[in-house]
């Protein structure tokens, strides 16, 4: 028997997906990121930063708008921000998964960047990347944090983010079956929370649709699947 390293259900051996949450099993890691030559990596945003940005005094939530696509990822800055690629076998779970941005051919590690919150300061640091990260044109030296504005542009090795800092909490009750999700803090309304993880299932994306749900509420695992099995 294996386990499946994202929901713990026991499967047969030699099992692909995972009969309860439809993870992929396999041992092999053939998520490993490329480095990318020179001219990929150059930069994609603006010549010159972004002036006279309003500021956002001690934000509790950042908003990461992709320029190519306009997804839009929330994190609540409560806590750290890992952002790189999902990758289940080598129980790797960002809180923002980026490989639906086409991830994995754009340079993003699976670990790639994270975001946080020192002393009412949003910082963003490079966590060893292959193909770096930059701030309005500038590369990061990696583990040294650097200050994050709201309007700059992040770059991960190609892949081009538009940033938000937002400074309140939205508050809402999640019901589930279990009603353990029931009054926590969100940095989405319950409305908006239900309609990306609806998009998600109606996709057939159950595992993205729990981390999502995890990734909004701050929710342990459980009570984001009972949530999902909820709807």
């Amino acid at each position: 028997m294996i386990k499946c390293p994202f929901c713990q259900a026991m499967q047969a051996l030699n099992t692909l997906f995972c009969n309860e949450c439809g993870t992929y099993l396999s041992k092999e890691d053939d998520q490993g990121t490329d480095p990318l030559g020179t001219d990929e990596l150059k930069w994609a945003g603006e010549d010159q930063p972004k002036a006279n940005r309003p500021a956002k005094s001690d934000p509790t939530s950042i908003c990461l708008i992709m320029c190519d696509s306009g997804r839009e990822f929330e994190g609540n800055l409560n806590n750290a921000v890992h952002l790189g690629r999902v990758d289940p076998p080598n129980n790797i779970f960002p809180e923002i998964d980026l490989t639906i941005e086409d991830g994995l051919s754009k340079g993003v590690s699976r670990r790639h960047a994270r975001i946080f919150k020192k002393e009412g300061v949003v910082m963003v640091e490079d966590i060893g990347s292959i193909n770096g990260t930059s701030v309005n044109g500038n590369r990061l030296a990696p583990y040294l944090p650097e200050t994050l504005h709201h309007g700059d542009q992040l770059q991960l090795g190609k892949l081009l983010i538009e940033i938000e800092l937002r400074e309140s909490t939205a508050h809402a009750g999640a019901s589930t079956e279990s009603g353990s999700a029931n009054n926590l803090e969100m940095t989405v309304s319950k409305e908006t929370l239900e309609f990306e993880v609806r998009e998600l299932l109606n996709r057939g994306r159950k595992i993205e649709a729990v981390k999502k749900a995890r990734q909004l509420t701050g929710w342990d695992l459980k009570e984001a699947k009972d949530f999902v099995d909820s709807l």
